[in-house]
């Protein structure tokens, strides 16, 4: 009943199933009417059970390895289905990463070139250059690889500093105090949006303005990068709200989302100290073999 039930929903194997026990049921029937007498003693009817059981044996093992490979068949088009998803959710972050650019931001800066271009034509042309370097970094393609150099990370982050000086000047510094780079390989856009928290919600906040330390340390097994600024900082509160993601409008972009992709890459997310008042230190670690993982750590 179990085979015949099957068959009716498609599973294939079940007539292999049914064949079997067809057969085990037919030596059954021959082998005691041979016992009743029914049917003559000969070589057949005594070893009939065996000779049913035997090809019982075979066509169970048949349904099994057809069901076992079609089990390989479903799991490996689910692999591909996974990989696909994968895929197309890296480039919906991706995506969302580059919608990071507020209006208001290129509103600001081309309001400040419209003013340079009256008072100082080169500074307005360097500044053109460093949007258009910056708007470049943001929109292209080879940010859905990965892993990028730091190098191009870098530029980025550089690019967007420089346009950001321009705005307001003298209260902006920026130091860059790195170790050897070279080997250095990190997932794109990962730190470009810590120096734009350092920067919007740090140092603007502060009348005098402030000073940001980028910072890459070459470890042996490891590369730790900081970003370190001496802004307003934050309470505990409104840490443990930014690293929820439950941040208010205009607040902690983006953290909670590079510390979900640290921890799934590398297992290890950000890890922020920051006082009121002081400052805002985060630190991440980029192991040197890029798909190796360290040891859980949490944000403190």
């Amino acid at each position: 009943f179990a085979g015949i039930a099957s068959l009716r929903q498609g599973v294939r194997q079940a007539r292999w199933f049914l064949i079997a026990w067809s057969v085990m049921i037919i030596g059954g029937i021959v082998f005691s009417l041979r016992g009743w007498g029914w049917l003559p003693q000969n070589n057949l009817t005594i070893h009939m059970l065996l000779i049913s059981a035997v090809v019982e044996s075979i066509l169970l093992s048949v349904a099994l390895a057809d069901r076992i490979r079609l089990l390989q068949m479903e799991k490996e088009a689910a692999l591909g289905l996974y990989k696909e998803a994968e895929a197309s959710s890296k480039a919906h972050e991706i995506a969302f990463l580059q919608a990071q650019i507020k209006p208001h931001f290129l509103n600001n800066v081309l309001n400040v070139i419209a003013a340079l271009c009256r008072l100082d034509a080169e500074k307005a042309r360097e500044l053109i250059l460093n949007l258009s370097s910056y708007l470049q970094h943001t929109f292209a393609f080879n940010n859905l690889s990965r892993y990028i150099p730091f190098e191009d990370e870098l530029e980025f982050i550089q690019a967007y500093v420089s346009i950001e000086k321009a705005r307001f000047r003298d209260k902006l510094r920026v130091e860059y105090e790195l170790e050897d780079t070279g080997d250095l390989r990190l997932p794109p856009l990962i730190l470009q949006p810590l120096v734009e928290n350092a920067i919007r919600h740090g140092l603007r906040k502060s009348v005098q303005g402030g000073t940001i330390v980028l910072r890459v340390k070459n470890e042996k097994e490891r590369f730790v990068i900081q970003v370190e600024d001496n802004g307003a900082g934050m309470t505990g509160e409104q840490l443990d709200k930014i690293m929820a993601g439950k941040w208010e409008y205009g607040t902690g972009v983006g953290i909670a989302n590079i510390n979900r992709r640290l921890l799934e890459m590398y297992g290890t997310g950000l890890d922020i100290k920051s006082i009121p008042g002081e400052g805002t230190t985060v630190t991440m670690v980029i192991p040197r073999e890029k798909g190796e993982s360290n040891e859980s750590r949490t944000y403190r």
